[in-house]
């Protein structure tokens, strides 16, 4: 098994620095690669693109108060569905466009918080029409 205080430092430089700053997670991603963690270092190499993928998503959505959504607000609606299958009201022209994407959004979703939809919440979006 790999050296955990290892991972402690590289977890703890992944925190301090800004989410958009891909380096530390590259170098912890090497280094998962030296100790067989495969899958995990996939995933941190993905995990900045598929971050910014979603913040772009939710600012291009409209809340409830017509105010553009926060990527906390998405990313928690989505937990909040997962876990009790509550929907989110959207004032969206078109929820067919953001259905679109869905597919997308599970695939960042699990690479951003290690968390898999099961495949009957992968075929809904959680976004409602507030008409």
């Amino acid at each position: 098994m790999a050296d955990e205080s290892v991972r402690r430092a590289f977890l703890s430089a992944i925190e301090a620095a800004h989410w958009e700053h891909e380096l530390p997670r590259l170098v912890y991603a090497d280094w998962l690669d030296e100790n067989g963690e495969h899958e995990e270092a996939d995933r941190q190499r993905r995990y900045v693109p598929a971050e910014r993928w979603l913040r772009e998503l939710a600012g291009q959505l409209n809340d409830e108060t017509c105010e553009p959504m926060s990527y906390e607000t998405l990313i928690g609606t989505a937990t909040d569905y997962l876990q009790t299958g509550s929907h989110y009201s959207l004032f969206l022209g078109d929820l067919d466009e953001v259905n679109k994407q869905m597919g997308e959004f599970w695939k960042s979703f699990k690479i951003v918080t290690g968390v898999a939809a099961p495949d009957s919440a992968r075929e809904r979006m959680f976004f409602v029409c507030h008409c």
